[in-house]
């Protein structure tokens, strides 16, 4: 078990943003797919998730990089 002292910093952000961005381009493809209609909802909800991911990594990366 983990110390409560002991914390995960992050300093290579680089990787994690691209990702992010690679899974958003991909989303925002399939957004315009004439065959969305069936996935749509899980379309928003991926697309939700992932500005939601956005926000918290350019938090950390404010936390962490000050």
């Amino acid at each position: 078990m983990k110390n409560s002292h002991d914390a995960f910093i992050n300093r290579n952000f680089e990787e994690c943003i691209n990702l992010n961005d690679e899974h958003n381009g991909l989303t925002t493809n399939l957004s315009y797919s004439p065959y969305r209609a069936v996935f749509n909802e899980e379309i928003v909800k991926w697309k939700k998730g992932l500005e939601t991911a956005s926000e918290v990594l350019e938090g950390w990366m404010k936390l962490q990089l000050g």
